[in-house]
């Protein structure tokens, strides 16, 4: 770590410039190449810092610290509504060996039932045979094909899903995913799964498994 004590600038202006795209530039071409991302105090005290006059700095960073706050009480609220819905899902579902959960909607009674999931959903696996998608068969736009790393907060990430192309899709014999489908990780991350409700054609690599819901509510079951 380095100290730096502003002797001629705003300090919350410099620390506004300290994290936007003009240092990361800087701080990339002039990493040192050590085993590690590594730089100099001396490289550091280099770097050309964009310079308006007092007042100017005073109002940037006056913004951007607002900015700052506004994301510190949304994250607030974030972290606790990911803790009231940790709490629900343990009160809205029955305990093991219970037949009633201890919070239900005004106007239900009756026991809830236990069925097995394979009675619920049909499954399908990824294509496992020798048509397996490799480096050569992925494009820049086509078809997803879904991995566990895009499987993120419930969703499947599209922007950074691996694309195949139609044919491709078309010759194998694994999972085709439909809308309201739930894609669930088999191997390495175990049960991160996701709900797809942002598009309408893809399929999943063989570490996950394609679950479609028949006779269950299909968000209902994603939430179980």
């Amino acid at each position: 770590l380095v100290d730096i004590r502003p002797k001629k600038v705003v300090g919350k202006y410099l620390y506004q410039v300290l994290n936007s795209d003009i240092e990361y530039t800087q701080r990339i071409v002039n990493d040192e190449g050590a085993a590690q991302p590594n730089l100099s105090a001396k490289n550091l005290s280099l770097f050309n810092i964009p310079m308006p006059d007092e007042v100017e700095q005073e109002k940037i960073a006056a913004y951007f610290d607002d900015l700052d706050n506004l994301i510190t009480l949304h994250q607030r609220k974030c972290d606790e509504t990911k803790e009231l819905k940790k709490f629900m899902l343990q009160k809205m579902f029955p305990k093991n060996g219970e037949k009633k959960p201890e919070i239900r909607f005004e106007g239900f009674t009756d026991d809830w039932e236990q069925r097995k999931l394979g009675e619920l959903v049909e499954f399908y696996n990824g294509d496992r045979s020798s048509r397996y998608p490799n480096d050569s068969d992925m494009v820049s736009e086509g078809v997803p094909f879904i991995n566990a790393g895009d499987l993120v907060s419930g969703r499947v990430k599209l922007d950074t899903a691996n694309k195949i192309t139609e044919e491709k899709f078309n010759e194998l014999s694994g999972a085709k995913i439909q809308r309201g489908d739930i894609i669930y990780c088999l191997r390495g991350t175990l049960g991160k799964n996701a709900f797809v409700d942002n598009f309408d054609v893809g399929t999943v690599a063989s570490s996950l498994v394609d679950i479609r819901p028949k006779k269950v509510v299909g968000k209902y079951l994603y939430q179980v």
